[in-house]
């Protein structure tokens, strides 16, 4: 389960590591749909290293 609590800026993370990664597919899929992404650029995006750097700069601050 991921559950965001986004008035006190928390995020709970709970469960096997395939439920995690099967709901982070399903937010990942939301996303693009909402914002009219194609499969092409979401992958682009994905694979793109500074992506990531981004993640974790985020994960430390």
């Amino acid at each position: 389960m991921i559950f965001a609590d986004s008035k006190n800026n928390e995020l709970e993370i709970n469960g096997s590591l395939a439920q995690l990664v099967a709901e982070l597919a399903g937010i990942v899929k939301a996303v693009a749909e909402t914002f009219d992404i194609s499969e092409d650029k979401m992958r682009r995006i994905l694979n793109n290293d500074n992506f990531w750097k981004a993640v974790t700069l985020g994960e430390k601050e």
